[in-house]
């Protein structure tokens, strides 16, 4: 799966006339926590709004020295890419650039929705099991999985250091990890739930929001 099937228009961008407060209430009406900024259709890169809140002065024009450069896929990345990049950039929002125009943005919520979508799936949950290369085996955590009535969708490592240590996320089939975990940890595998949603539920934002602060820790 391309990423052009997940590209998203809906929050806006800002420009380096933009104010510190006019990016503060753009991120409150849109709900989220960075903005893209672009000069014509060229990416400059991506504010949060903590670079912002540390601006001195919030009525003046952003400052463009604290965005995050060189941060962004083209529309033919595989999503599992995006996910990884999320994970370990810690920014919600990634920029989609073709021939250096900016054609949208990729978030955990289209993903998500677009992975349901994708396989018909009502209920996705991610979980992630910290391990080391040494040790790690796909097909063994995949055999867990499928014997207590989950499935993988889809995988990625992050590695954490210098030392072999690696997070291992994994999309499942299943948003009630609780017995997926279990059966992980009986296995000697460190498991944890990082985000579970059901397609379409009301408090997808909260969980949403949750996820992020999940990866800027």
């Amino acid at each position: 799966m391309i990423l052009k099937s997940f590209i998203q228009n809906h929050i806006p961008t800002i420009s380096n006339k933009t104010s510190g407060n006019m990016a503060i209430l753009t991120m409150e009406e849109y709900k989220t926590s960075a903005l893209i900024v672009l000069e014509s259709r060229n990416l400059i890169g991506i504010l949060s709004e903590k670079d912002i809140l540390n601006m001195p002065e919030l009525n003046k024009p952003i400052d463009l020295s604290l965005a995050k450069k060189n941060i962004y896929l083209n529309p033919y990345n595989h999503f599992c890419e995006a996910f990884k990049l999320i994970a370990e950039t810690k920014v919600p929002l990634i920029p989609i650039i073709e021939r250096n125009i900016y054609l949208g943005y990729i978030s955990v919520k289209e993903l998500v929705n677009g992975l349901g979508s994708i396989y018909n799936l009502t209920e996705i949950g991610v979980l992630k099991i910290n391990t080391d290369l040494n040790n790690y085996s796909l097909s063994e955590i995949s055999r867990i999985i499928e014997l207590n009535n989950g499935l993988i969708i889809s995988s990625f490592i992050e590695n954490i250091d210098h030392k072999n240590n690696i997070k291992v996320h994994i999309v499942v089939n299943n948003n009630n990890l609780t017995q997926l975990i279990k059966a992980l940890n009986r296995h000697q595998w460190e498991a944890q739930e990082v985000y579970s949603i059901e397609k379409d539920q009301d408090d997808f934002n909260d969980r949403f929001d949750s996820f992020i602060r999940y990866l800027n820790t």
